[in-house]
């Protein structure tokens, strides 16, 4: 039996994940929005109110695969401008914290040049990038983030304390799907690489028994 492999056709399937993606959409908003109806009605606390919040918090997480989903499958036009990377960071970081226990330490670094990007799909790229690392780290671990200038780039590496990956494991991490967390998607990283890659720069991840690091290089704005 001849299997096909998800890279080989990536239009074909960017196009079915997004009708997909849609299809799921609206049900879930309707479902989501019914369960909210019944709940007003429920007294609080209640068994049949905590009920209630699991399946809406059960619904989030579907609504969250979709947008995975339509990220992965979207071909999105960057609006090109200069973007400072700190206050994009400091973002991200701050919205993972409202809903994770993990430490994020921005280790010391030189000033940082600007560089030429879309804030929104950067914003995209290293949220992936750093739930990937809480994930990997346990809920309460450490990630440090820290940066390197070049002539013309800027770095910024991602690094856990988590298990790291295996060889095989890191030979699949940017084929669509793949996935070593007992839920996710597998989308993340392909969706962070071909972002970086259409900002002309480039995503590598290293790995090793203390954990795992990801440095995403991008071209500066000067």
């Amino acid at each position: 039996m001849r299997t096909e492999n998800p890279e080989s056709h990536p239009l074909q399937l960017a196009e079915m994940v997004a009708v997909i993606a849609h299809e799921f959409r609206n049900p879930l908003t309707g479902i989501r929005a019914a369960i909210e109806m019944v709940g007003r009605h429920l007294p609080a606390p209640s068994t049949e109110r905590m009920v209630i919040e699991e399946i809406l918090e059960r619904i989030d997480r579907l609504d969250a695969v979709v947008d995975d989903l339509l990220t992965f499958a979207e071909s999105p036009e960057p609006h090109w401008c200069p973007v400072a990377l700190e206050p994009v960071l400091n973002d991200v970081i701050h919205s993972l914290g409202e809903r994770h226990a993990a430490e994020f330490r921005i280790l010391a670094h030189p000033t940082l040049p600007l560089v030429r990007g879309d804030e929104a799909l950067l914003r995209t790229v290293f949220l992936n990038l750093l739930t990937n690392a809480v994930h990997a780290g346990g809920d309460r671990g450490v990630v440090e983030i820290s940066f390197a200038t070049e002539p013309s780039r800027v770095s910024v590496s991602i690094a856990d304390h988590g298990p790291g990956f295996s060889t095989a494991a890191r030979e699949a991490l940017f084929r669509p799907f793949f996935t070593t967390k007992a839920r996710g998607t597998g989308l993340g990283l392909p969706t962070a690489r071909r972002l970086v890659e259409l900002h002309g720069g480039r995503l590598a991840i290293e790995s090793g028994a203390d954990g795992a690091s990801v440095v995403v290089t991008l071209p500066s704005a000067a």
